[in-house]
């Protein structure tokens, strides 16, 4: 079974991939979805790591 913190990681890449598609797309909707998808998922990383990103 995958870690919070493993599937944190690889959600994070996923949203990245799409907010770059909706940026290509030009779908401002999309990528305000991602982008507070985002802050969420760095803030728990951030709890979790108890560091900021790199």
């Amino acid at each position: 079974m995958m870690d919070r913190l493993t599937h944190l990681e690889q959600l994070r890449l996923v949203v990245i991939a799409y907010l770059d598609a909706k940026v290509r797309d030009q779908d401002w909707h999309g990528v305000s979805d991602a982008a507070n998808d985002l802050r969420d998922i760095d803030a728990e990383l951030r709890g979790i790591r108890g560091r900021p990103l790199p």
